[in-house]
């Protein structure tokens, strides 16, 4: 594998985000839903509010579902300030409706529009990507211990 390589390599360093987190319970890896956003410059606290308000729908409404969110140590200008992943144990969730949106308005007494114009102000882009871990692959084992360190 080492001649396909490329010469170049990008090395991302990340941080636990505890504060916008959620992780419910322990669990193993299965499927991964990554989204990696580019701040507005100058917009990170408007971000960080907004996923602290995330956190309280995902608390209240959505207690079983697991989120990460981790910041881009480093400035490399690429476009990834800050990642978040969403851990599944199967793909259903990807036929379901818009919960989230339903979830926000019962939890904030409304107030979508304005969170989503808050988005719109804060994020300059988002790339999403889907993944699957394969043990085939090697590495650390699939058990994520989390819930006791939340």
């Amino acid at each position: 594998i080492v001649p396909l390589l490329k010469d170049e390599v990008n090395v991302e360093y990340y941080r636990f985000s505890r504060n916008f987190s959620h992780f419910p319970a322990d669990f193993d890896l299965k499927y991964l839903f990554v989204r990696y956003v580019d701040i507005e410059d100058g917009q990170g606290y408007r971000f960080a509010e907004i996923q602290r308000k995330a956190k309280k729908v995902y608390e209240e409404k959505m207690p079983d579902r697991t989120k990460g969110v981790y910041w881009n140590e480093f400035n490399t200008n690429d476009g990834r300030d800050v990642m978040m992943v969403w851990f599944f144990d199967d793909l259903k969730w990807m036929g379901e409706g818009p919960n989230f949106a339903n979830h926000f308005r019962e939890t904030h007494n409304g107030g979508w529009v304005s969170y989503r114009k808050e988005a719109a102000a804060a994020v300059k882009s988002s790339v999403e990507v889907m993944a699957t871990y394969l043990p085939a692959m090697g590495g650390a084992s699939s058990t994520i211990v989390s819930a006791e360190r939340q």
